[in-house]
């Protein structure tokens, strides 16, 4: 996975390239984040076909084991199904926010880094500090 991964890395570099002023905290999220999960595709593709026929598996030995018992864990597994959904979409809903709130932190830092001489020289160290640690 790490040749996708890096294909996509530099496919988006040189589409930022190409783009022009793209803001820094975004254009270090789209390097590292997206090709990390296009390059996970690929591993967790074979889930697909995997998870089912695991359950399969497992569903026969535990009917093997217990009987007909065993349509209880099946009946907890279609009962919890939902409740796992709205957990996965608010998980997804907070990842989204958090790399929204990573994109801004990492513009102030990269712009504060870009003009340390002027924060060192007028002693706005604490003030740069106090705003970083907001965004944290």
């Amino acid at each position: 996975w790490m040749r996708v991964y890096r294909g996509v890395q530099a496919w988006v570099f040189s589409k930022s390239l190409r783009l022009g002023a793209v803001p820094r905290g975004n254009a270090n999220n789209l390097l590292t984040t997206d090709p990390t999960k296009c390059g996970r595709v690929a591993v967790f593709m074979h889930e697909v076909w995997r998870q089912p026929l695991k359950l399969l598996v497992t569903f026969g030995a535990l009917w093997s084991f217990v009987g007909a018992g065993a349509l209880g864990a099946v009946l907890c597994l279609v009962l919890l199904g939902p409740v796992n959904y709205v957990i996965l979409k608010k998980l997804d809903r907070m990842s989204t926010r958090m790399s929204s709130l990573q994109d801004k932190r990492i513009s102030v830092l990269t712009e504060i880094l870009g003009n340390i001489i002027t924060v060192k020289l007028f002693a706005w160290e604490e003030h740069m500090a106090g705003g970083v640690n907001r965004l944290r």
